[in-house]
């Protein structure tokens, strides 16, 4: 009887072209041998499918697998439920695993002892022209939890970054029995899955060596900024945001869990306005959307309250003390960088400012605001 290897890459495939064997041979190319890469082909029309079923014949590492387009999160499953090995991990299409990744995770894992650990990665956006560009981002430092974390979960969260699924690897026994929400679609599913994660898992670890290269095509669900794809994230988003509270009770004692659910409240208010910022939506359906950003009691996250809502307030530009005196100095300025990541304003609120309204500045809006009169 075959071994079982030790651990099981699942890349769903759908339309990759070329970019398909240079993903696979950045796996193949691993410093750490002992693994099976399953390639989970989404109904490809261009292709793709023989070119797996071409490459699984050089290497008896690669399996295909087959089904019909359902999308990323559904070809994920399927690699989930055939995938033999004690660690499981992802890689996309067009992505590059760099040598040293599987290696670098699994001395990670069995130093620690974590049941997730996680790698730093490099993101790569393609321009209009095609090129790719590197987006700089912090890289954290080295960072290990064990439940109840506390303080020490969200430092986890904010040190590894966002929750992809590309750069973590997963034990089996432990995690191998979740699987991907497939009626979320458009960018979320890794966030959501992850959420999943850190309900079962009881310990963590991170460390900053990168370990992966992600590449945002245009058009890309990841780097998809039209108005449809944007609306289907925001609907998700109260589903999302559930599961991100059911996890972080389950790591923080009940004295800790205010401070650091209102923290992780805070990042929820920046994606809602990145998406709003990107997915240039007309702004009656901006000022939708935000109203419609009231996640379940259950969660405990009311964005008003981040906005400067009371009984005698209205949303304004969110500032270093959310309230309208606050504000008003900052929006009457005017600055067309007060949108920036590296003017003072973010940098002290580490928040994208929420939408100005009539009542707080006037009619004429500052330009950095993005338009949206609540």
């Amino acid at each position: 009887m075959e071994q079982a290897p030790l651990i099981s890459i699942i890349m769903p495939v759908y339309n990759a072209g070329v970019l398909l064997h240079t993903a696979v041979e950045s796996v193949l190319c691993q410093s750490f041998a002992d693994f099976e890469l399953l390639l989970v082909d989404d109904g490809s029309t261009d292709g793709s499918a023989a070119l797996a079923h071409e490459l699984a014949k050089k290497d008896g590492r690669i399996r295909v697998l087959e089904q019909p387009n359902a999308g990323i999160c559904a070809a994920r499953n399927l690699g989930l439920q055939h995938c033999r090995g004690q660690w499981f991990t992802f890689c996309d299409d067009d992505d590059t695993m760099l040598p040293h990744a599987l290696e670098t995770l699994l001395v990670l894992a069995k130093s620690t002892g974590a049941d997730v650990v996680r790698g730093g990665y490099r993101l790569l956006r393609a321009n209009a022209t095609g090129t790719a560009v590197e987006l700089p981002h912090p890289p954290g430092q080295t960072i290990i939890i064990h439940k109840p974390a506390g303080q020490g979960y969200l430092q986890f969260l904010q040190q590894s970054g966002p929750q992809f699924v590309w750069n973590a690897m997963y034990c089996t026994n432990r995690l191998g029995h979740l699987r991907f929400d497939e009626t979320c679609r458009k960018g979320l599913e890794d966030f959501a899955f992850n959420a999943a994660v850190f309900q079962q898992a009881d310990s963590a670890a991170y460390t900053p060596q990168i370990v992966y290269e992600h590449l945002e095509r245009q058009g890309s669900t990841s780097a998809c900024g039209n108005p449809a794809a944007v609306q289907v994230r925001l609907q998700y988003l109260p589903r999302w945001v559930q599961a991100e509270y059911t996890a972080a009770r389950a790591w923080c004692p009940p004295q800790q869990l205010p401070k650091v659910w209102s923290a992780r409240q805070a990042e929820f208010v920046t994606f809602v306005m990145h998406q709003l910022r990107d997915g240039r939506l007309p702004p009656k359906a901006k000022a939708a959307a935000w109203h419609s950003r009231q996640p379940a009691p259950t969660a405990g996250l009311t964005f008003g309250m981040h906005c400067g809502t009371t009984k005698n307030r209205v949303p304004h530009c969110f500032c270093s003390v959310p309230t309208c005196r606050g504000c008003m100095p900052a929006c009457q300025t005017g600055r067309r960088n007060c949108y920036n990541e590296n003017h003072p304003c973010y940098r002290r609120s580490r928040l994208y400012r929420p939408p100005c309204c009539k009542k707080s500045t006037g009619y004429g809006l500052p330009r950095h605001c993005i338009g949206l009169c609540l």
